[in-house]
């Protein structure tokens, strides 16, 4: 058989690579770091950035695409560890709610009537299997394979609370238990967490979910180490015309059109801002960002590379400047 993908040594690699015009000037260097990175995340990763025919234009150097790489992974890092963050926060929230609402006993407050009744086939679907997955995390008859801290309670408690069950629980499933919420506990769990928003409740359940689904789709493809870069969604989430009622439409000043139909890396970004209300925490994000930036700029030997990272990602290049004025936004009119 013909395989399209068949096996290539090293050597070959780099010879792949010089066919198609990329510049090597130390080949060592890149064999390493082909060993170290891997080929598809080095190359494949940024070759939409770089290339036109499957052929570089022979200015990039290998260099670049590493320092290019080692900076996307740092930036990457930083939005991952605040996403940490804003799970913790809304399944803090979510347990909150429901443990207040329903009860403490995994039993109870996992019934589906205390949810709403979805219309469509595929939602029901959606529904039970969530409630499912949720409900496996505790019955598992083995249990050394069931993860702390639901495991010390499953030994030690008669009960398993929601604050813990839901420690062990994928942000995905948190995401699909708040959607099928009824209404009353859902605006609950929405102004608990959007609470410095000052906007119709409608707007506030839509802003919160649409944030959500956003950060979530996004951290997936850094958890698995995808293609963030040009990573565009499928559908427009997040709704501008909400932000700009908002102090959130500082972030609106920065973008070059408000006519897109897909969220990008930025909309990950503003997303964050929303469901982070701790100035602490805001601040820090400012200070991460600007850390990371001066690290690619000090090591960015072509500044084209710079502006390539921007310019493919959507991301403008005042980041940092747009996330210190929004740290300090009461020193910063928008209006």
């Amino acid at each position: 058989m013909c395989y399209d993908k068949p096996f290539k040594d090293f050597d070959e690699q780099i010879q792949i690579l010089k066919d198609r015009k990329l510049i090597i000037e130390d080949k060592d260097f890149a064999i390493k770091a082909l060993q170290t990175l891997s080929y598809y995340d080095l190359i494949n990763g940024y070759k939409e950035c770089f290339t036109k025919d499957d052929e570089y234009d022979g200015e990039t150097t290998f260099l670049d695409l590493y320092i290019l790489h080692n900076f996307n992974r740092t930036f990457q890092n930083v939005l991952f560890k605040y996403t940490v963050y804003i799970e913790t926060h809304f399944k803090t929230i979510l347990a909150y709610v429901i443990s207040k609402n329903y009860s403490v006993d995994e039993n109870l407050y996992l019934n589906k009537n205390n949810f709403i009744n979805p219309n469509s086939t595929e939602k029901k679907k959606i529904l039970n299997a969530t409630l499912k997955r949720v409900n496996n995390i505790f019955k598992n008859k083995n249990i050394e394979d069931i993860d702390e801290p639901t495991r010390h309670y499953k030994k030690c408690k008669n009960h398993i609370p929601p604050w813990i069950l839901f420690k062990n629980i994928n942000f995905a499933d948190a995401v699909n238990i708040y959607s099928f919420l009824r209404g009353s506990d859902k605006e609950e769990v929405c102004n608990l967490i959007l609470s410095h928003i000052d906007i119709p409740i409608n707007d506030k359940k839509e802003l919160l979910k649409n944030s959500l689904t956003i950060i979530r789709k996004f951290r997936n493809k850094i958890a698995h180490n995808l293609k963030f870069i040009t990573y565009k969604t499928d559908k427009k989430y997040l709704n501008y015309d909400i932000l700009k009622n908002t102090d959130y439409k500082l972030f609106l000043k920065f973008l070059p059109s408000l006519n897109v139909d897909y969220d990008n890396a930025y909309s990950m970004i503003i997303s964050m801002f929303i469901l982070i209300s701790d100035d602490f925490l805001i601040t820090q994000i400012a200070c991460d960002i600007e850390y990371a930036l001066s690290i690619f700029k000090q090591k960015a030997l072509n500044q084209r590379i710079f502006e390539k990272f921007f310019s493919i990602s959507e991301i403008p290049e005042d980041i940092q400047k747009i996330a210190y004025m929004f740290s300090f936004k009461d020193m910063f009119p928008t209006t």
